[in-house]
């Protein structure tokens, strides 16, 4: 929504020790659900949310995911775990080999090597690059999927992307954004995250090491590292 706000980012209370919620707010998280991984519910609702908006296109086809960061791994394994696409219906394309890897659930293909043109099948497709990424991986995508397919945009650009109109027009394609999520999302995954190897695909993303937070300049210097991060892992605070 147009008015929504959020703590850190605009306003003011990211640090706060305790805050006053509507009760529709406030989703329990079961005993067996690991604060390790209920940490990475706000992440992978917005994956589930994407997700909720094209599953009527799940089944007749396959699903493709660009990006080989947290965020396309978040949103595949939403798409393997939560909507039980299997491996043969599930393609992730990235740029690195190593990141790749990790999506040992899906069929993975590297994009600077990969014919678009020639898959056939993919119905649906969630990009997840963002930033200088998304120009190539939007036009990708147009190229890959199939006529009346349905492309959601996740990934964040501060530029503008020149995209390839004429053939989203020619093949009818519907290009939806979608960064947010609802409480919905929430209590779905705290269901989801029951399951045991949801949550050995999400540890992949736990760090080895947290950050502890006793002071307003533990909690900067613990910022400024995490901005710098170049690892695939999260960034974990303790406060």
């Amino acid at each position: 929504m147009p008015d929504s706000v959020f703590l850190g980012s605009g306003y003011d209370g990211i640090g706060q020790q305790y805050l006053v919620l509507p009760t529709e707010n406030v989703i329990p998280i079961p005993h067996n659900v690991p604060d390790k991984i209920a940490v990475l519910t706000e992440l992978s609702s917005v994956s589930l949310h994407a997700a909720n908006n094209v599953c009527d296109y799940f089944g007749s086809g396959k699903v493709a995911v660009f990006g080989d960061g947290p965020v396309g791994y978040l949103t595949a394994a939403t798409l393997h775990h939560v909507f039980d696409i299997p491996k043969d219906s599930l393609l992730v394309f990235g740029a690195m080999v190593e990141r790749l890897a990790y999506f040992d659930f899906a069929t993975t293909h590297l994009v600077h090597d990969f014919n678009f043109r020639e898959e056939a099948d993919v119905v649906a497709v969630m990009e997840c690059t963002g930033g200088a990424f998304s120009k190539n991986a939007i036009n990708q995508a147009i190229e890959l999927i199939e006529p009346q397919g349905k492309i959601t945009l996740m990934g964040v650009s501060e530029e503008r992307v020149p995209i390839n109109t004429r053939e989203v027009l020619e093949k009818g394609l519907t290009v939806y954004g979608s960064s947010r999520s609802t409480d919905k999302e929430f209590r779905t995954l705290m269901n989801a995250f029951q399951n045991q190897a949801y949550r050995d695909t999400l540890e992949k993303l736990v760090p080895e090491q947290n950050e502890l937070i006793r002071s307003a300049m533990d909690l900067e210097k613990a910022m400024d590292k995490a901005t710098q991060n170049k690892s695939w892992r999260k960034t974990f605070f303790i406060l």
